[in-house]
């Protein structure tokens, strides 16, 4: 398949532990421990065009949300970031309305998401102040049973954005994907305020047969397509994190490798959809 002529990574994170506060996030024991930043995230040549990345905060500090809303005000090739500012805490109305200042403020995520009563009247009255902004709702689902509450959340809040990442964490033991998977996808997926990153599948492979992985990743790409369609599909390397499974063009061209030869779909999922959401 054709690349498209513009790309965008949708989802990556930066962090350095030799900051002054240092990190709380990844650990040292994690593979991916060390600097990691813009300078070292395109100095892997990125594709022609693939030259925006939207950042998603992970540490649940302030300190971390401020230094990463700096260094995407200073990095051009950041076209938007994604903080945390802590809903579940006193101030959150105040810390949105702060942020929104920043024309590369673009959403908030709810990490670590057991921690949130997704239920909960409170927070649900919290988050919909975002929709005043034009901001995104963030957030994953390690357990199938998770995407039940997400698409309650996106019930709950039909003028929010709810972004679904790392593609509902499938669990890829079989080259069929799992029922129960399938069954919380068309859960959040019935919603139209919804959407998916497509972040490596790869990082989910069980006791699938390797010979048979690529086969797998398509049968998974493809309930995300017929249930989401590509208009609200995003492609996010997850890099660091993914970055044991190959370079972060290595995963686009795997996911192209995943599509449909029509090159519409491709224009959505690594780019298309990303400006829509996050305005770019």
């Amino acid at each position: 398949m054709e690349q498209p002529v513009r790309m965008i990574d949708g989802h990556v994170h930066f962090y350095d532990p030799d900051w002054p506060s240092g990190i709380v996030w990844p650990s040292v024991d994690q593979s991916f421990f060390g600097k990691r930043l813009p300078q070292d995230y395109f100095a892997f040549g990125p594709l022609d065009g693939f030259d925006q990345v939207i950042a998603i905060e992970t540490s649940e500090r302030p300190v971390d949300d401020e230094r990463l809303r700096r260094l995407a005000e200073e990095t051009p090739q950041i076209g938007g970031f994604v903080a945390n500012l802590q809903p579940n805490q006193p101030g959150f109305a105040d810390r949105v309305a702060a942020y929104s200042g920043s024309l590369k403020f673009k959403g908030v995520r709810l990490r670590p998401v057991e921690a949130f009563d997704l239920a909960s009247p409170a927070l649900l009255g919290t988050l919909r102040i975002l929709s005043d902004y034009g901001l995104s709702i963030e957030l994953g689902a390690k357990v199938p049973a998770r995407l039940k509450d997400i698409a309650a959340l996106a019930e709950a809040l039909p003028d929010c954005a709810i972004v679904l990442t790392h593609a509902g964490h499938p669990r890829i033991d079989e080259p069929v994907p799992a029922q129960t998977w399938i069954d919380g996808i068309k859960a959040v997926g019935q919603h139209a305020n919804t959407f998916v990153k497509l972040t490596p599948l790869r990082a989910f492979a069980g006791s699938v047969a390797s010979a048979r992985l690529l086969e797998a990743c398509r049968a998974h790409v493809a309930v995300l397509l017929r249930i989401f369609g590509a208009q609200r599909i995003i492609f996010g390397s997850n890099w660091p994190v993914s970055e044991a499974l190959g370079t972060p063009n290595a995963h686009a061209e795997f996911v192209m490798r995943c599509l449909p030869p029509d090159p519409e779909y491709a224009d959505w999922i690594f780019d298309n959809t990303a400006r829509r959401i996050y305005r770019l």
